[in-house]
């Protein structure tokens, strides 16, 4: 059987990230392999340490002069978040190698049984999909090439180095952030599938084709058991991205605030101090991480709301079926699905869903009226 184009892209980011370091060799066989493979992430590791360390430093003697303690601690902050989040991404791909076996050997199962139920199934535009890769590529480095020469030349080589660095790490995040929201999107179609084949059972012409409820109580099995084996690719996936949710979207929110916190400050002051081009990149900044927090915080909620549609289908549709076998069935479908509700969790911190992004607009919406207060006060 050939494999969906979207679980195609799913495996490109993968082997892509053996290249970062953050997915698993997977080759028992090839011990030597392995090990290289296990040092060099260690490697990275160790780098990325020393890479936040020169970015502290980076911060503490470059802005030292220009910021108030609020904008030192914000980017402190901030890059012990996104230090935490390479670390725990980097651990990682020493971890789950047999889970990531688990999750691409489940979607292959689930996909022939999907394909035995002969629906139109949605597939991924490949070049479509490569070309918006391509463009978020090209605005990432655009936007931190045109920072990094306007900073070059300002500052100490060690600084220089220590910066590169922190924009390194910054693109990982970057990478993380769409390989999770790209197999979000794969579950998300697989149980659209479901509903799909849940409505199917449940149309008044289906109930009139069937001499017996024989088919439909099979076909019902048969949703109740795909939907086990997506929900356990959905923990699975869940177990491999939490931290990276996480601390992703724990240092967009950062640097949201200490972009944000950078124009106030300096927005009252004179012209020979406001920097026009530190603000606009800053600027630049906020709309680019917000879009990536938004973006995946969206997806994990989309995801969800498909288990929620398909519980309310089975109540809805358990009163059609004359017979109580079949009702039954539909009913404990509808127990079954919502005690296994595909929900997100950043490391069992919150629940990823819109009800996170409101919560994280009115605490940044919160936090800059205290700031234009403070500033205008003192």
């Amino acid at each position: 059987m050939d494999v969906k184009q979207d679980v195609r892209i799913v495996n490109y980011f993968f082997k892509f990230g053996k290249l970062l370091g953050v997915t698993p060799l997977n080759r028992e066989n090839h011990f030597t392999l392995c090990v290289i493979y296990k040092l060099y992430v260690l490697i990275l590791l160790i780098s990325t340490i020393f890479g936040s360390l020169f970015s502290i430093i980076s911060r503490y003697t470059g802005f030292w002069t220009q910021s108030t303690i609020s904008q030192v601690i914000l980017e402190s902050v901030e890059i012990i978040s996104e230090m935490l989040f390479m670390i725990c991404t980097f651990l990682g791909a020493l971890r789950y190698g047999n889970i990531w076996k688990d999750i691409f050997s489940t979607l292959e199962k689930v996909d022939n049984e999907l394909r035995m139920e002969k629906l139109v199934l949605f597939e991924t535009d490949k070049y479509w999909y490569i070309v918006k890769i391509v463009l978020f590529h090209f605005a990432y480095f655009c936007l931190h090439a045109y920072e990094l020469l306007m900073w070059t030349g300002k500052s100490s080589r060690v600084n220089e180095y220590g910066y590169i660095l922190y924009r390194i790490i910054m693109y990982y995040q970057f990478f993380m952030t769409l390989f999770a929201v790209k197999i979000i999107e794969v579950l998300q179609s697989r149980f659209q599938d479901l509903e799909k084949i849940l409505k199917e059972v449940s149309s008044r012409s289906n109930i009139i084709i069937s001499k017996t409820d024989n088919n439909i109580l099979k076909r019902l099995w048969k949703l109740r058991k795909l939907y086990g084996s997506l929900y356990n690719v959905h923990q699975n996936v869940n177990l491999v991205f939490r931290y990276s949710i996480f601390y992703g979207t724990l240092s967009n929110i950062l640097i949201v605030l200490g972009d944000l916190n950078y124009i106030v400050q300096f927005a009252h002051t004179s012209d020979e101090e406001f920097n026009i081009g530190v603000s606009f990149i800053n600027t630049l900044y906020s709309v680019f991480y917000s879009t990536a927090s938004v973006s995946i915080v969206m997806s994990c909620d989309r995801l969800e709301k498909i288990g929620q549609n398909m519980v309310t289908t089975c109540y809805l549709y358990r009163n059609i079926f004359e017979k109580t076998t079949v009702t039954n069935e539909f009913v404990s479908l509808a127990e079954y699905t919502n005690n296994m509700i595909p929900t997100f969790s950043a490391a069992g911190f919150f629940q990823v869903n819109q009800q996170l992004m409101s919560t994280l607009i009115s605490a940044i919406i919160t936090y800059f009226i205290i700031i234009i207060q403070f500033n205008l006060r003192f």
